[in-house]
C-alpha cells in the first residue's frame, strides 16, 4: 500500500489491511521497488487458470475453487457433446470432454470460434466492470462488484447480480433476456432498445418472478452454479431447485442450524445481518441433491418463506391451486409445461464453414410462441415439458454466401449436413396464469408440428384432422421447417438433443387431439366438469356427437 494508498473502498473480507495485496494478486510482496514488486502479479485475481494462488488458496476459498473447476459453468462438457454429436462427430450427446480440451475437427472448430467463449474457464485479461459483453473470469465472472469510478478498488460480493448473468445467459436459451421481459427482434416496434452486441430487444411479458423482485440467485442455488462436486452431463443434471421445491404439495424437509456446514451458517448470518433481522434457525432442504437452501423455510400450511437474497424482502410461496390438480390425465405435465407462456425459437438456420475455415451463421430472426410440449425422462418420472428448436439446422462447406440463399434447396450438396433436434427448455417466462386448453390441444406448434392451421375436414363422411403448415418443407427431409415431427406420426430416430428427451408419441398426440375436437364445440370454463374427467365424459357421449377417431355403431 506503500504506492496505492489512494485506492479506497476495499471490502471487510478482503481489506489488503488484513491480508496483504499479494494474496489475491500475487507478486513480489519483499521488494519496494515497482518493477520487481510486480514480478508474477495477477492483475485480474479469479481466473482458474490461476485460482489455486488466489481465491482458491489454502485458507481461502479452495473447497469451492475446486467444485467451479470441474462444474458445468466451467467446462462446458454439454455444449461440447451436443456439438459434436449434431456434427456427427460421436454417436450419443453425452460425454465428459470439456471446453479446454476440444481439438481441431469441424465440430471443435465450430465451437472454439463461436460457442468458447461462455463458459467460466475462459480468462478475464483486462481489468474492468461487467457489462453485456463480459464472458468468463472464473470467480469474477459472478462475484466482482463495481465500487465506484477509480481509485475505488473493485469489491467482490456474494450477492451476484442479474447482470452478471445476462453476459453468457442472453445467447442461445435467451433465457436472460425472457425472464427480463425482453424478446429479440428486427428493431422495428415501439421500444426496441439496442444491446450493446447490435441485437434489438422488444418488451414483451416478463417472468412473475422477476416481476415480484426476484433475482437469479433466488432460485439458482451455488451448488447449481459453482458445482455440488458430482459429474453432470447437461444443465438439467445440475439444476436443483423445481417449481415445487417452494410451491410444495409435500411435506418439506428442513435442517436446524445444528446440522448446517460452515458455508451455509456464514451466508444465512450475513445475509440477515444486512437486511436487519435475526437469522432463522431452520432452513429448507431441497427434495433431490439434499442441499440446504439459505432464504428459505417451510412454514404452517405448505407455505415455504423465501427473503431475496439481494432485496432482502420476505415473499410467501404458497401451494398450487387445484385447478392443477383437479383434471385427470394432466399428472405428467410440469408446472412449465402450462404456466411458461412464450419461447424464443428459431429454426432454419444455417451454418457454413467458408474457404479460410472459419465457420459463419447465418441467423433466422427468433419467433415468440408458447413452447413445443416433449416428454423428459428424469427424478425417475416421465413428465411433458416445454421444448423449443435447439438444432434445427444445416452444416454446409464451400465458399461463403453473402446474403445465404433464401430456397434451402439450394444448400444441399455432398459436403451439407442436416439435423432436425429439438432440445428440453426452461422457458423463464412463468406466469401465474396458465396457458388456455386450445393451445396445447388445438396448437399444432405445441404438439410437434409447426407453425399453421389444424383443422377437422370432412372426408368420405367421415372427420378427420388436417394440418396445413405455414413454412415451407425442408428439402432434407420433407418436414415443415420448423416442426419436430410428422402430423400425426409415431417419432422415429433421434429428435432431441438429449438421450432422455422425445417428442410425444402418436398415441399421446391422439389423446390431446381427442380433447381438441371437443373444445371445437364445448368452453373449457363453462363445460368444465366435461373436462375435469374427460374419460368418464366420453363414455356418456350421444352418438350424434362426431370426432376424428370415434367409433360409432
Amino acid at each position: 500500500m506503500a504506492c496505492h494508498g489512494d485506492v479506497t473502498a476495499f471490502d471487510s473480507a478482503h481489506d489488503p489491511a488484513a491480508l496483504g495485496c499479494w494474496v489475491c494478486h500475487q507478486g513480489d510482496r519483499s521488494q519496494r521497488a515497482a518493477g520487481l514488486a510486480h514480478r508474477g502479479m495477477i492483475p485480474v485475481p479469479g481466473n482458474l487458470s490461476s485460482v489455486g494462488m488466489t481465491c482458491g488458496r489454502a485458507g481461502c476459498h479452495a473447497e469451492l475453487a475446486a467444485r467451479v473447476s470441474t462444474s458445468l459453468m466451467a467446462t462446458a462438457r454439454g455444449i461440447v457433446s451436443v456439438d459434436r454429436f449434431v456434427f456427427g462427430e460421436q454417436p450419443t450427446p453425452d460425454g465428459e470432454v470439456p471446453i479446454s480440451a476440444v481439438g481441431t475437427s469441424p465440430a471443435d472448430t465450430h465451437l472454439r470460434q463461436l460457442c468458447s467463449t461462455c463458459h467460466l474457464s475462459k480468462s478475464k485479461d483486462t481489468p474492468g466492470p461487467v457489462t453485456e459483453l463480459s464472458r468468463g473470469g472464473g470467480c469474477v465472472a459472478c462475484h466482482l462488484r463495481e465500487n465506484g469510478p477509480r481509485p475505488a478498488h473493485p469489491g467482490l460480493t456474494i450477492d451476484v447480480r442479474d447482470e452478471n448473468c445476462f453476459g453468457c445467459h442472453s445467447r442461445s436459451g435467451r433465457i436472460s433476456l425472457s425472464y427480463a421481459g425482453w424478446m429479440e427482434s428486427d428493431g422495428t416496434k415501439p421500444g426496441t432498445r439496442e444491446l450493446l452486441d447490435g441485437r434489438s430487444v422488444e418488451p414483451s411479458s416478463d417472468d412473475v418472478h422477476h416481476a415480484r423482485g426476484m433475482a437469479c440467485i433466488d432460485c439458482h442455488t451455488a451448488e447449481e452454479t459453482m458445482g455440488d462436486g458430482r459429474l453432470h452431463l447437461h444443465e438439467e443434471q445440475a439444476t436443483h431447485v423445481r417449481c415445487e421445491t417452494c410451491h410444495r404439495l409435500t411435506r418439506a424437509r428442513t435442517a436446524s442450524a445444528g446440522d448446517w456446514n460452515r458455508e451455509v451458517a456464514v451466508i444465512i448470518t450475513l445475509r440477515a445481518a444486512r437486511a436487519g433481522r435475526q437469522p432463522t434457525n431452520s432452513a429448507l432442504v431441497e427434495d433431490r441433491s439434499g442441499e440446504v437452501l439459505t432464504h428459505a423455510r417451510p412454514l404452517a400450511g405448505g407455505v415455504v418463506e423465501l427473503f431475496g437474497k439481494l432485496d432482502g424482502l420476505r415473499r410467501l410461496a404458497t401451494p398450487p391451486s387445484r385447478a392443477c390438480r383437479a383434471i385427470r390425465g394432466h399428472d405428467r405435465l410440469s408446472c412449465q409445461s402450462c404456466h411458461s407462456t412464450w419461447i424464443s425459437r428459431c429454426s432454419g438456420c444455417h451454418t457454413q464453414r467458408d474457404e479460410r475455415g472459419e465457420w459463419v451463421e447465418y441467423e433466422v430472426m427468433p419467433r415468440a410462441t408458447p413452447p413445443t410440449l416433449g416428454i423428459l425422462e428424469r427424478d425417475g418420472r416421465s413428465t411433458i415439458e416445454p421444448f423449443a428448436p435447439g438444432m434445427v439446422l444445416t452444416l454446409g462447406m464451400g465458399p461463403r454466401t453473402d446474403p445465404l440463399p433464401e430456397a434451402s434447396s439450394s444448400l444441399i450438396g455432398p459436403r451439407a449436413r442436416f439435423a432436425r433436434l429439438y432440445a428440453f427448455a426452461a422457458p423463464h417466462t412463468t406466469r401465474r396464469e396458465a396457458r388456455g386448453c386450445e393451445s396445447c390441444h388445438r396448437d399444432p406448434e405445441a404438439l410437434g408440428y409447426g407453425h399453421g392451421t389444424l383443422r377437422i375436414v370432412e372426408e368420405k363422411g367421415e372427420p378427420r384432422w388436417m394440418f396445413e403448415p405455414t413454412y415451407e418443407l425442408s428439402p432434407f427431409d420433407r418436414l415443415p421447417k420448423d416442426a419436430w415431427i410428422r402430423f400425426r406420426s409415431e417419432p422415429a430416430g433421434s429428435a432431441s438433443t438429449r438421450k432422455e428427451a422425445r417428442p410425444l408419441d402418436l398415441q399421446t398426440q391422439d389423446r390431446a387431439l381427442r380433447v381438441g375436437a371437443c373444445l371445437s364445440c364445448h368452453d373449457a370454463t363453462k363445460d368444465r366438469r366435461l373436462f375435469e374427467d374427460f374419460g368418464e365424459s366420453l363414455r356418456g357421449l350421444s352418438s350424434s356427437c362426431r370426432f376424428p377417431g370415434r367409433v360409432t355403431k
